[in-house]
């Protein structure tokens, strides 16, 4: 029961977290338990199990509908460019911790490798554990013996591999190895028969470069699994590695302890130097760790909000570029203007926007114009912070016969739908 409310509050949190427990959780379990044949002897151990099994299906179940009824209405796929671009590198775990006071900044604008366009996602990729941990992680590997080595040891591989996503990245680009077109050719041939093969049939077109890439297993669960098509941020599992890591480097601390530290004579001697190796480990770790306030969202309107709000009668609005209007912070804006938007956001929702109204694409074009008349837009606001795509816009939105320049308030320029 316990496990149970543990992957319950877990899985609630995140599906993510749903989904890589239901993974992970029996690759431990097989390791931390074996021989497994001496387990299933025992008559309580099968009624925990099934008791086990009975609880997670309790707990799935509310989570599992929505989605199989929303798949029934929409195409719940992230493309899989999008999927390879939110993978992990293994050069994220060994940079310094990336939210520090001191190096924090350094780590996230110069060696995560994000573009200048979105500095903001670099974030996403801070993912070093620190190398004191590493330091004591790789003790506990060469060192410390038993079940729970082997069992976290699994745990902490399948992790780190799955947060690599579907192919292999030096930072934020894929490793590319030179080959002859013909070899190259070949391996697409290969990679795109495979993809038929299995039940998404997905191409591997979108991963092809003009060198030899390296596929990763979370492509082939991919490929295996339909649902993971859905699956945006292999990244996520970078929380997975981290608890194996910090596992194991606990396993390797107490080894240490034991080994290095505590042998002495006198009882009083190995406490002092066991607390005072504990003080000094710890008092490392915590400097190493110590992060910087995370940069969030300011909870207050822009001007534009407050002049949005001063409009009389109750109207819709429409934001561009589409990657500013399907943005999180928007849901907090409407608490401020209260008219109603022609746009939102959700983990599936900008994939099927862009899809479903592809004319959005092209304003001011008739076609954008005409429908966003038939959705009573009075107001189009243009975000000229949203680089390149802002600054792109405008002189087309202003050119525009059937657009009329109201007012700018701060990167917001507003328009008005003549229509």
């Amino acid at each position: 029961m316990v496990t149970t409310l543990g992957f319950l509050l877990a899985a609630w949190a995140s599906i993510y977290y749903a989904f890589g427990l239901l993974l992970l959780g029996p690759i431990y379990a097989l390791a931390r338990l074996r021989p497994l044949r001496t387990l299933f002897q025992y008559r309580k151990a099968w009624i925990a199990m099934g008791l086990l099994g009975l609880g997670l299906l309790a707990v799935m179940a509310p989570l599992t509908v929505p989605y199989l009824q929303l798949g029934q209405e929409l195409e719940l796929q992230i493309p899989l460019e999008d999927t390879d671009f939110w993978s992990a590198s293994p050069t994220d775990y060994l940079l310094p911790p990336g939210l520090h006071p001191l190096w924090g900044e350094r780590v996230r604008d110069r060696l995560l490798s994000v573009s200048d366009d979105f500095p903001q996602v670099a974030l996403e990729f801070v993912l070093g554990v620190g190398f004191i941990a590493m330091l004591f992680a790789f003790y506990g590997w060469r060192r410390s013996r038993g079940a729970e080595r082997r069992a976290i040891l699994w745990l902490l591989i399948v992790a780190f591999v799955l947060s690599l996503g579907p192919r292999l990245h030096f930072g934020r680009f894929p490793v590319v190895i030179p080959a002859p077109e013909k070899v190259v050719s070949a391996f697409h041939s290969v990679m795109n028969t495979l993809s038929v093969w299995l039940p998404t049939e997905e191409t591997y077109a979108p991963l092809a470069a003009e060198g030899l890439t390296i596929p990763l297993p979370a492509l082939f669960l991919r490929w295996l699994l339909p649902p993971l098509e859905g699956m945006r941020a292999w990244n996520r599992f970078a929380a997975f590695t981290s608890l194996g890591v910090s596992l194991l480097a606990g396993v390797g601390y107490a080894t240490w302890i034991a080994n290095e530290v505590r042998p002495a004579r006198r009882k009083l001697e190995r406490f002092n130097r066991e607390h005072l190796a504990g003080v000094v480990i710890l008092a490392l770790a915590i400097f190493e760790l110590w992060p910087q306030p995370v940069p969030l969202q300011a909870v207050q309107p822009r001007p534009v909000d407050e002049w949005l709000a001063d409009q009389p009668g109750q109207f819709s609005i429409m934001e561009l570029p589409l990657t500013s209007a399907l943005g999180a912070p928007q849901m907090l804006y409407t608490r401020y203007h209260g008219k109603r938007i022609t746009f939102a956001y959700g983990t599936y929702y900008p994939y099927w926007y862009r899809a479903e109204f592809p004319e959005l694409q092209e304003c001011p074009e008739a076609a954008c114009l005409d429908l966003l008349s038939s959705w009573d837009v009075r107001f189009l606001l243009l975000n000229m912070d949203d680089v390149p795509a802002g600054p792109v816009l405008a002189p087309k939105l202003d050119e525009s016969l059937s657009l009329k320049r109201m007012a700018q308030f701060g990167d917001i320029v507003v328009y008005r739908l003549l229509r």
